[in-house]
């Protein structure tokens, strides 16, 4: 598979990402207390995001031992796992979006982006777009990257803001 070496780099950056939060978390929080609700939601997304893509970014490596249609496959259980995250981290943050670090027009468009990639992964999945089928799976693992990223720098500030 031409893009193993690629999908190995995503994990490597997904557990950097993670690991490095954890001494951030841990130093940046030494001192309180009790967390905020956005402590808690940057780090419990951060983790969701930056584990879901290490996990998934060995999924098409398995599923090619199998002999199966490994995109078709791969781009189903992103967008499966995809929605599943999107769905939880709104839920979770219903009635609470004021208490975010990020202006709305940017959780709107965070959102968007993320429903345009389970779109992309379920056509995939369908038989559709084929031609796009690993720029699709790796757009998706690379925006949940995005995503973990975007929860580091949020800790951060939420750090800072608290000191």
């Amino acid at each position: 598979m031409e893009q193993a070496e690629t999908l190995r780099t995503i994990a490597e950056v997904a557990i950097a990402v993670a690991g490095f939060s954890g001494v951030v978390v841990v130093l940046g929080h030494r001192n309180k207390r009790e967390w905020t609700f956005v402590d808690t939601i940057s780090i419990a997304m951060l983790l969701f995001a930056s584990l879901g893509v290490v996990l998934f970014a060995f999924v098409p490596l398995l599923i090619a031992e199998v002999g199966v249609p490994v995109w078709r496959i791969s781009n189903g259980l992103l967008g499966v796992g995809h929605l599943f995250f999107l769905t939880w981290a709104i839920n979770r943050m219903r009635g609470r979006l004021d208490q975010l670090l990020i202006p709305m027009w940017m959780f709107y468009l965070v959102t968007a982006v993320g429903l345009t990639s389970i779109t992309l992964n379920a056509l995939v999945a369908a038989g559709l777009l084929q031609s796009l089928a690993s720029f699709a799976y790796l757009g998706g693992l690379v925006w949940l990257l995005a995503i973990a990223v975007m929860c580091f720098v949020a800790l951060l500030f939420e750090s800072r803001r608290a000191a």
